[in-house]
């Protein structure tokens, strides 16, 4: 199941469908770090046991959010059921279209002036094994999943060659209601949800599973720049395509 904002409504049906059913013994749902808002600078990561509060005004964090809310309820009138919960990190690889992906894709990139946040991301390939895996394991809970690392916003504009500029809170706000229209919105909220300087701490993903992501947050967005820039490098560097998955010992 997913939190997105398109389908949100089938989510909460296919959780009510698992509610009413005698034979679902195990649901994975998927959620978004957005839940915790954007984190102030110099603060350490995100772990699972911090509430999702202070969110911004966002649809997409407040639905993920939600469809929190409606798992823990199936969690608690189904306890026969075993439930996870994944907070992924922002997606990126070579077949990724969010509005991440589309706002590094802008001619013109506008930014929060004064503000260079650190971006961390989670391959999309270890997202579906991430899935794939807590979906055969017994663990029940929320667990964060992400790539290792993090990069400046800046530097991810610097390699995928976009011009940025950077406004003021006004600024952004006028030009949200023009942005719109494209499917992205530039105020200061939504900038800061969609750059969050929030960095997630998945250690318990990896004592659970015994695996951790392949791709750390540089080599999931070098995978992207290499498919969608014509494999622009920085410092020679090159995805670790077919890289087998790292087993992490205790």
């Amino acid at each position: 199941a997913s939190g997105d904002n398109g389908n949100i409504l089938g989510t909460m049906q296919l959780l009510d469908g698992c509610q009413r059913s005698a034979t679902v013994a195990r649901v994975v749902v998927r959620s978004s770090a957005a839940v915790y808002g954007a984190s102030g600078r110099g603060q350490t990561p995100c772990t699972e046991e911090r509430e999702a509060r202070n969110l911004p005004r966002s649809a997409y964090a407040h639905n993920a959010a939600e469809v929190e809310e409606h798992t823990g309820a199936l969690a608690r009138r189904r306890p026969g059921i075993s439930v996870a919960v994944l907070r992924f990190a922002s997606f990126i690889g070579p077949s990724v279209d969010t509005p991440l992906t589309r706002y590094f894709g802008l001619r013109l990139v506008p930014t929060v002036r004064g503000y260079d946040p650190s971006m961390q991301f989670i391959h999309e390939d270890d997202g579906v094994e991430a899935v794939r895996r807590m979906a055969r394991s017994g663990s029940d809970g929320v667990f964060n999943v992400a790539g290792s690392g993090s990069l400046p916003l800046s530097q991810c504009l610097r390699r995928v060659g976009r011009r940025h500029v950077a406004m003021p809170e006004r600024g952004l706000r006028m030009l949200g209601g023009l942005a719109r229209r494209g499917k992205l919105d530039y105020s200061p909220e939504q900038l800061r949800l969609l750059c969050s300087d929030r960095v997630v701490d998945f250690s318990k993903l990896e004592r659970e599973l015994g695996w951790s992501p392949a791709y750390s947050s540089q080599e999931a967005f070098q995978s992207y720049l290499n498919e969608r820039f014509g494999g622009r490098r920085e410092h020679g560097a090159t995805p670790p395509r077919g890289r087998p998955h790292r087993p992490r010992t205790a």
